[in-house]
């Protein structure tokens, strides 16, 4: 979900359109885009929403691809074009209109991935030593899965983590500023499981824990949920009641708890938030 100028661009898999434009003054759906499917203008999965000027642009984790569309008058999107990878990856995040950067789903790459005019340019960063832990690949690419997001001018990148509380601040050109563990300083737990043929990745109820989750870019620094909680794989539970804010030389600046429990989130330009439930 993305909020930007009282409009909320809502990824919904419950329609025939993927995308629902809603207007938050008017508190009603104002246009119903993308529909189902593999054509170019088309999405199975869309994973991140982001707005750079007037365009849209749309990560489809299902197809492997990043959709822009261009946004008219009358909040009437127009598809434009798409950039078609060749591996999956966990996230993608638009810097400018010619440069994005993804989050690698191979534990024999680097973190980053940096593409120009959709051709592949570098791979930086590291993995965290997780001391203690013999991972596999497998194992790596699960228990570190994360979330990226980027400051408004684009000068910095930061990684989120999932299932260990760490975040990690990237400069542009992808060297490693700053890497925070906490408030509660939590390892990865994944263990292999073999189905058939088949090796699946999960996570070990009783031991795993959930760590940070939808991260949203403020004018001075990163709000992101935050969980905590150890996984039940009898009761799983997704709702997050913390928020902690850091400013983009990853220091904590503030926590807020709320009184309703969400699991994604956004800000407008006046701080409120918006939560899904």
């Amino acid at each position: 979900m993305l909020v930007d100028d009282s409009i909320l661009y809502l990824a919904n898999t419950n329609v025939s359109n993927l995308l629902q434009l809603i207007d938050l003054n008017k508190k009603e759906i104002i246009g119903e885009f993308v529909p189902f499917g593999s054509a170019p203008q088309e999405a199975v999965n869309i994973s991140r929403i982001q707005k750079k000027m007037n365009y849209l642009y749309l990560y489809d984790m299902g197809q492997l691809r990043l959709n822009r569309f261009e946004l008219g008058l009358n909040n009437v999107l127009s598809y434009e074009k798409a950039i078609q990878f060749d591996s999956a990856f966990d996230d993608v995040i638009v810097l400018s209109d010619t440069l994005c950067v993804a989050l690698v789903l191979d534990s024999e790459m680097k973190r980053l991935s940096y593409f120009q005019d959709g051709k592949f340019v570098k791979t930086v960063g590291e993995y965290p030593e997780i001391k203690g832990r013999g991972l596999t690949g497998l194992e790596k690419i699960e228990g570190i899965a994360s979330s990226l997001v980027s400051s408004d001018d684009a000068k910095r990148i930061a990684l989120v983590y999932k299932n260990t509380d760490l975040i990690d601040i990237y400069d542009i050109e992808g060297v490693l500023i700053k890497r925070i563990h906490g408030p509660d300083c939590f390892l990865p737990d994944v263990s292999t499981k073999t189905l058939g043929e088949y090796k699946k990745v999960t996570s070990e109820s009783g031991k795993s824990r959930d760590a940070y989750f939808s991260p949203v870019s403020m004018e001075d620094g990163i709000a992101v949920l935050y969980s905590g909680k150890v996984y039940n794989h009898q009761k799983a539970d997704y709702l997050m009641e913390w928020i902690l804010v850091f400013d983009w030389e990853g220091n904590p600046v503030k926590r807020y708890k709320l009184e309703h429990p969400i699991f994604c989130f956004s800000i407008d330009a006046n701080k409120i938030i918006y939560g899904i439930t």
